[in-house]
């Protein structure tokens, strides 16, 4: 099993909102490094570490190595207050006026050959629509039969859905990001939300 990497941002956003006045901050810089995977039924210990810079915080996740010499960095970054910042309201309906829907791309599970999810993933409802290089993503996990969203100020199986919605329809292959550059947390993941990406080509002719 491995732990996804949503999961160890609802760890280090629990952790952090200890350190800051208010539940505003922005995490950036987050690379994941090497992924913590555990055997069924076994036992493995995370440890979180907080390093105190200026008027933000360095954070790393990290795990024994199974020899005991040394350790694993699982993910590292950075993070920052959002002491002025104003949410921003966005105009769904306006929004959804530019999309269509894509029956071709309705099904964003991965392929069970490279990768397995489990039913809090796959319970998930969705409907995807496409505009050009851009690409709606309506989620619904209000008939979810785990009914535990509300254990969670991020929910890992729901931020997950929506940041890796794409990453099994572009071309070839199977993507998973390795680095988050940017991501501000303003509320908790509501039941049902929106996810919106854009697929850029770089100069080597491959999307990201």
């Amino acid at each position: 099993y491995v732990l996804p990497g949503t999961a160890f941002i609802e760890i280090i956003r629990e952790i952090l909102t200890y350190y800051y006045i208010n539940d505003l901050f922005e995490l950036h810089d987050i690379m994941f490094l090497v992924p913590f995977i555990v055997n069924e039924n076994e036992n493995k210990e995370l440890q979180t570490v907080i390093y105190k810079k200026g008027n933000s915080y360095d954070f790393k996740i990290i795990s024994e190595k199974s020899n005991k010499r040394g350790w694993n960095i699982h993910v590292e970054g950075n993070s920052v207050p959002l002491n002025n910042y104003v949410k921003q309201k966005i105009d769904v309906a306006g929004l959804l006026k530019k999309f269509n829907k894509n029956d071709k791309l309705q099904n964003i599970h991965p392929d069970e050959s490279i990768i397995q999810i489990g039913p809090r993933w796959t319970n998930i409802k969705h409907e995807l629509f496409k505009n050009g290089n851009e690409y709606l993503v309506y989620f619904d996990n209000s008939l979810n039969f785990f009914n535990d969203i509300e254990d969670y100020y991020l929910y890992p199986p729901l931020l997950d859905r929506g940041v890796n919605a794409l990453n099994f329809k572009l071309k070839e292959g199977s993507y998973i990001p390795l680095f988050y550059k940017r991501m501000i947390i303003t509320g908790p993941t509501p039941k049902q939300c929106y996810s919106l990406l854009r697929v850029h080509t770089n100069e080597n002719d491959r999307d990201e």
